[in-house]
């Protein structure tokens, strides 16, 4: 039996969503939510495998509400197509447009159900592929405080205690700038904001293309963010769709 939980904020596509749950075998609708901060208020206290999440939303965007519950699988339905690449660096398992076809539902389901078999499935024997390594490796590490990525130095051991600021790459999208406290710099490689496993009780995501320690801001206003730089303050834009959960960590 897997349990999930609904979220979207217009009552017809929860209802919808939710004659579709409940057509799906092995499948239990624990809660469904039309609003997103008081899912957020409550989350702490519920109990569920997964997250079926809106995106478009008054006050807390779907984004900012799978950035806070990060490590439950989420699948988002939208009626928009542009924020496919801001889902899939969440780590989404499956990204459904509006109107939802029910076939196509049922295979987000099955995305779903596929991926926490594999959570729990016991550890293969067998060798792991450079990237399933990679992944694992990072996420033991988080634990510990540190991870290990590939930088355009090679090998680096990153200590979140040491990290300030975390930006998407102008070059390369996939590739990430991370300042240090000490002031160095490093270029992360082909890595997502959610694989790199910060944690989230000490950093923010501002924007489409930025993480900040929360210890180092210094101020900000509903549409910007100074923090405390080793070069000195820099200001950087607090965008709609995170301030709200900006807010919730502040």
């Amino acid at each position: 039996m897997m349990t999930c939980v609904i979220l979207d904020d217009e009552l017809p596509g929860l209802q919808y969503l939710t004659l579709l749950c409940q057509q799906i075998p092995g499948l239990e609708i624990v809660r469904a939510y039309n609003d997103p901060k008081r899912f957020l208020d409550e989350y702490g206290r519920l109990t569920f495998d997964f997250c079926i999440l809106d995106i478009q939303m008054p006050g807390v965007s779907g984004l900012a509400v799978a950035e806070a519950i990060r490590g439950k699988p989420v699948i988002f339905t939208t009626g928009y197509k542009e924020y496919a690449a801001e889902a899939f660096d969440l780590d989404a398992v499956d990204y459904v447009r509006k109107p939802i076809d029910r076939e196509r539902f049922e295979q987000a389901i099955r995305k779903v159900e596929a991926r926490l078999a594999a959570a729990h499935a016991p550890t293969s024997p067998g060798p792991a592929t450079p990237a399933h390594g990679a992944a694992l490796a990072a996420a033991s590490g988080a634990a510990a405080g540190f991870a290990r990525f590939n930088s355009s130095q090679g090998k680096v051991l990153l200590h979140y205690e040491q990290v300030l600021l975390v930006t998407t790459a102008d070059g390369d999208a996939r590739d990430k700038n991370v300042v240090l406290e000490n002031g160095r710099a490093l270029l992360l490689k082909n890595v997502s904001f959610s694989q790199l496993h910060l944690p989230p009780d000490q950093f923010a995501r501002i924007n489409k293309k930025t993480v900040v320690r929360i210890k180092a801001i210094t101020h900000y206003t509903a549409g910007e963010v100074t923090i405390d730089l080793p070069g000195g303050a820099q200001r950087f834009p607090l965008s709609e769709t995170y301030r709200q959960e900006f807010y919730y960590k502040k």
